[in-house]
């Protein structure tokens, strides 16, 4: 792995850090989560019919909607594939939340990255739901 797909990785950890340990300070990290797009980026979950650009405060929304809904939750990014074209790379991996060390949903990462000023950020993340406690196999297509 070389330190782009190593900067890239982390970037798509912090996602879920920033989720997951959101209350213990929030405005810390709605902003670096927002810190984590790019200014013209775009995040997608069609099967909870959520469509988000990055402009004014929504990925800040989006970031607290997530971990208020989430809270006490832990999430986990895995299979994470990362392939490399100049100043843009793309990723497909799998995630899975778990409440109480049970897991409540599994699904896919469709990831699109810009390398702008020498720093790797989300140009595009399309979340895919697979599984779920409350809704059983689901084919998000």
């Amino acid at each position: 792995m070389n330190s782009d797909q190593l900067e890239i990785q982390n970037l798509i950890h912090s996602f879920f850090h920033c989720i997951d340990d959101y209350h213990y300070n929030p405005d810390d990290f709605v902003n670096k989560f927002q810190s984590l797009f790019a200014k013209d980026a775009q995040f997608e979950f069609p099967y909870r019919n959520v469509s988000v650009q990055n402009h004014e405060d929504n990925l800040k929304n989006l970031c607290t909607k997530m971990a208020t809904n989430f809270k006490g939750f832990n999430h986990v990014e895995y299979n994470v594939v990362i392939e490399l074209n100049g100043n843009l790379a793309t990723n497909q991996s799998y995630w899975a939340a778990y409440d109480k060390g049970q897991m409540t949903s599994l699904g896919r990462h469709y990831d699109e990255f810009v390398k702008e000023d020498g720093k790797w950020l989300f140009k595009y993340r399309l979340v895919r739901l697979r599984y779920s406690l409350q809704d059983g196999n689901v084919i998000d297509k």
